[in-house]
């Protein structure tokens, strides 16, 4: 035991118990831990390479050889990184390689370069500037791509006279619409009150009406082929716009020049292109106002009345030539397409300048065809590029796009249902639309060449007239839309059709500079045309159209007498 019951200090994993003056162990411990040194030194010391030197002060063999794999090394380990920066460097996704090369001012792609080949073309080139000692950029340093656009509605503040006349029109359509589905309600219940084969039998009555169209009259319409025709609201005549600049009227049941009015129209210093009546023409519109409307290769729209040879006003704004024009069903709005890649709204109501109300972009290519809806809330527009639109006038959006046709699309047409577009163009093909669940309804292959003209029938929509480059007009049940009758007699292509809104007859113009009429002719034996969806109108029968005929040969006789 230590003296005064002194306990020594009993520290856990210590070697030995130390005794004596604390200047005595301060020196054993300043022993140990040099000790402990000269240990590391001489264990570095053994990691280090001798550099062993022979008889002549030179490095050994194995000296140098131990320098070199220590060199070289280093060199594989300093690959191993560039190459790992460099593979960071690199990105993985295609597009973000182009943004990459872009900003190397390198080719953003080569002539058979798929996206692997592009990417390891990528990391050459940041091989060889790394090489070269240019400072590697990293991944996270790269301009991100971005994998959605966002996507921008640009607005154009239009003007007062705008925003007056979309309210003129949103109440004008829903009077119209309100009509019309009373109109839809009543036939339903109608027809739900019939049996099936009493609907069928209607059908079978319709097809047959259909199936006995032949043509009735026929007349030369201008010096230069003819490149529209339309049918007047009241059905007795028709107007038609020739190549040669000049618009003709005639009239319905035998295609003669309209005594009762103005018969040629001058007044365009190119070919006319297109022409639409005035909805109330010839139905309460005064003469000497605006009663129909033309379209011209000469870039204007003109306004005309049935009492003047020459335009009421002439209408500029297109800044290449127009290709259709279509009345609003109100007759206070006039649209028209052009090959500016644009569409305007006219303002043209009665008893005040007309002007430009809107200039329409969003095609991308050259507008053609052109039709309000019956209602007057929508416009339908086609291009050459095989894409139709339905734009709202009560806000002047697009409201839906109609995508299908593989080449340009020249014909358009609303149905008096309101639901229902038929498109014609290139591909030789109609389309139906059906608005109501924004769908394509049918696809058929309509003629042998381009669809040029389409056209419902105007106060029900119970058949399909179109017409084609094929020289032919064919005639479709819009039931199940199967072709009920092809009619010829053209020479060559058929620029337009139309039907007369009173009695179903059929009037088309054609590039052989005639305007045919085709009616249906039925005998004493045919079922009454009253069951029809048609107005028979005045038809003949075969006893009246013989007695006719051998009339006019006793009339032809008499006069070549007298002379």
């Amino acid at each position: 035991m230590a003296e005064d019951g002194f306990v020594p200090n009993l520290k856990e994993g210590a070697d030995k118990i130390v005794f004596g003056s604390l200047e005595g162990q301060a020196a054993s411990i300043a022993r140990r831990s040099g000790h402990a040194q000269q240990q590391q030194q001489q264990q570095h010391h053994q990691q280090q390479p001798r550099m062993q030197m022979n008889e002549t002060g030179e490095q050994s063999r194995e000296s140098r050889e131990a320098v070199e794999a220590k060199k070289e090394a280093m060199r594989i380990m300093r690959e191993k990184q560039i190459s790992r920066d460099i593979e960071a460097a690199v990105p993985v996704l295609d597009p973000d390689v182009r943004i990459k090369l872009r900003s190397l001012r390198e080719p953003v792609t080569l002539f058979g370069e798929g996206p692997y080949e592009r990417r390891l073309r990528l990391r050459q080139i940041l091989t060889k500037k790394v090489e070269g000692g240019a400072c590697l950029p990293t991944a996270s340093t790269a301009q991100p791509i971005q994998q959605t656009k966002e996507k921008t509605r640009f607005f154009t503040e239009g003007s007062e006279a705008l925003k007056d006349s979309r309210l003129e029109i949103s109440k004008y359509s829903l009077v119209s619409a309100r009509n019309r589905v009373k109109q839809q309600k009543e036939q339903r219940e109608n027809l739900l009150k019939m049996t099936r084969s009493e609907r069928d039998e209607m059908r079978e009555v319709k097809a047959k009406g259909l199936k006995q169209y032949i043509n009735t009259a026929s007349q030369i319409g201008g010096e230069r082929p003819l490149s529209a025709i339309k049918a007047s609201p009241n059905g007795e005549y028709s107007l038609v716009s020739s190549w040669d600049q000049f618009i003709r009227l005639f009239t319905i049941p035998n295609c003669d020049k309209a005594e009762d009015y103005v018969s040629v129209y001058g007044g365009h210093n190119n070919r006319v292109t297109g022409v639409a009546w005035h909805p109330h023409s010839m139905k309460g519109q005064s003469e000497t106002a605006v009663n129909f409307v033309s379209s011209s290769s000469d870039k204007s729209v003109k306004l005309w009345s049935l009492k003047n040879k020459e335009p009421l006003q002439t209408l500029g704004g297109h800044t290449n030539t127009v290709n259709k024009v279509a009345f609003h069903p109100s007759g206070n709005f006039v649209a028209s397409s052009g090959q500016d890649r644009t569409w305007r709204l006219w303002d043209v109501t009665a008893g005040r300048e007309s002007y430009s109300l809107l200039e329409q972009e969003g095609h991308s290519a050259p507008v053609y065809g052109i039709d309000f809806h019956p209602d007057g809330s929508l416009v339908a527009t086609t291009d050459v590029s095989g894409t139709g639109r339905i734009w709202d006038l009560r806000h002047g959006r697009c409201v839906h796009v109609l995508e299908g046709h593989t080449k340009q699309v020249i014909a358009l047409s609303f149905s008096p249902n309101g639901w229902l577009v038929c498109t014609g163009g290139d591909d030789n093909l109609i389309k139906l639309w059906d608005l109501r669940r924004q769908v394509l309804l049918k696809t058929v292959t309509a003629h042998s060449q381009l669809v040029s003209s389409v056209a419902f029938e105007p106060q029900k929509g119970d058949f399909l007239a179109t017409a084609s480059y094929d020289c032919s007009v064919s005639l479709w049940d819009t039931t199940d839309f199967k072709l009920i009758k092809t009619l010829r007699g053209h020479d060559n292509k058929v620029m337009g059709v139309d039907i007369s809104p009173t009695d179903g007859a059929v009037i088309s113009c054609s590039y052989d500079r005639t305007l045919k009429l085709w009616e249906p002719r039925v005998t004493n034996d045919d079922i009454d045309l009253d069951d029809l969806l048609l107005n028979p109108g005045d038809i003949a029968t075969d006893e009246e159209v013989s007695a006719g005929s051998e009339g006019d040969a006793e009339n032809e006789d008499l006069d070549s007498l007298q002379e």
